[in-house]
């Protein structure tokens, strides 16, 4: 939704900005430390001259967070840059120092405003995808677009799988949000295999799946592949999706992120962290992801996470008999133990089978989340209902 700038609130502008250039000084200032700014001004797309002037730390300061207050007001951040917003709003600076004209300065930033809530230049990015075999003529989950297209390698063409996403924005903040967007689908996908390993990811985000690494062993020189990963063909991730409703929770993605209930933008970040915990290539890192996703659902907005109230959340979603709630809540404890060794640089191993068993528990419990995402609004009724179940 465009912001309607009033009057008045584009007359402080103007008067903020003429108080600022009133500040700037061609030679460093003799009191106090001096931030030299050199913008280009362009006019009409071409850059016609360079501008060199100097700020103190003072002002300076008050000149960018007052640019900053502008950049949120006028929310143009979906089809902008920081930088692109930022540089065009250097332009009101520059014609300040220049000419001192209040009606000048207030033609420029109609002029800027008007770009930013007006432009509609649609544009459609192609994003490299590796680690999926694809065998579908396109697949479509959230705003983004899987499908094959034919790319030519020198002399020869070969098949490449892309995600596509397109919006309305500037090159640069399109090919950022193609990214935000199609990392979130990654995660979904990644989910949806696990506990398998998934190495699937936007290319130059995840290392190659397969690799060979020569070793001389009882004096021979020996080729071992080692694998990072399963390459997964569509048809499992379409069945593992449907599954576990993930086409449904998908389907949340074309919302606006604000539109989303705070549960819901919880269970997204669980299965971000799920997704992170996939590619990782020390246990270490991996059990503090997966820890991390636990935490995620389980300590109160503001508060710290509590491992006694960790454990007994996970024993309480997944098992309604005591003896076995007793058995999740100290091996959860156990995991935390390890946590802490890990963060304040203890050497302790972590077991494949102790990864395993805790990558199952997160993966059951957040698969429960998911399930019941239609029966809490925010994690404070989950940890209301938790307790009640404690009473119960």
């Amino acid at each position: 939704m465009v912001y309607q700038w009033t009057q008045s609130e584009k007359d402080r502008i103007v008067e903020n900005i003429l108080e600022i250039a009133a500040q700037t000084h061609k030679k460093p200032n003799p009191t106090g430390r001096n931030i030299n700014i050199s913008i280009t001004y362009e006019n009409q797309g071409k850059i016609s001259h360079k501008i060199e002037f100097n700020l103190s730390n003072k002002y300076l300061d008050k000149y960018e967070n007052f640019k900053k207050k502008i950049m949120l007001k006028g929310k143009w951040f979906d089809k902008f840059t920081e930088s692109s917003i930022s540089s065009r709003l250097d332009n009101l600076l520059i014609d300040a120092v220049q000419y001192q004209d209040s009606n000048r300065l207030l033609l420029l930033l109609n002029k800027i405003i008007d770009y930013f809530d007006n432009y509609h230049e649609k544009v459609t990015v192609y994003l490299p995808i590796d680690g999926m075999i694809f065998e579908e003529d396109y697949l479509e989950i959230g705003d983004i677009v899987l499908k094959q297209e034919r790319v030519k390698e020198e002399e020869n063409f070969r098949k490449q799988l892309f995600a596509e996403y397109t919006t309305i924005a500037e090159e640069k903040r399109a090919i950022e949000r193609a990214e935000e967007e199609t990392r979130r689908i990654i995660d979904i996908l990644r989910y949806a295999n696990a506990p398998s390993k998934t190495v699937i990811g936007i290319r130059g985000d995840i290392n190659p799946i397969h690799y060979t690494v020569p070793i001389i062993s009882r004096g021979e020189l020996i080729y071992m592949k080692i694998n990072q990963g399963v390459s997964e063909n569509t048809t499992h991730f379409i069945e593992s999706m449907k599954d576990k409703g993930l086409f449904e929770l998908a389907k949340l993605l074309k919302k606006d992120y604000s539109e989303l209930s705070e549960f819901e933008r919880t269970i997204f970040r669980g299965i971000h962290w799920i997704s992170l915990s996939q590619i990782q290539r020390e246990p270490e890192n991996e059990l503090l992801n997966l820890i991390t996703c636990l935490e995620t659902f389980l300590t109160a907005e503001y508060g710290n996470p509590i491992t006694n109230t960790i454990a007994e959340g996970v024993a309480i979603i997944l098992e309604s008999e005591l003896e076995k709630r007793k058995i999740i809540k100290q091996s959860i404890k156990e995991f935390y133990k390890n946590r802490s060794k890990i963060s304040h640089g203890g050497n302790k191993a972590i077991l494949t089978s102790d990864l395993d068993k805790l990558r199952k528990l997160v993966i059951e419990f957040t698969q429960k989340m998911i399930d019941l995402r239609r029966e809490f609004q925010d994690r404070k009724s989950l940890l209301q209902w938790i307790e009640d179940q404690k009473l119960g």
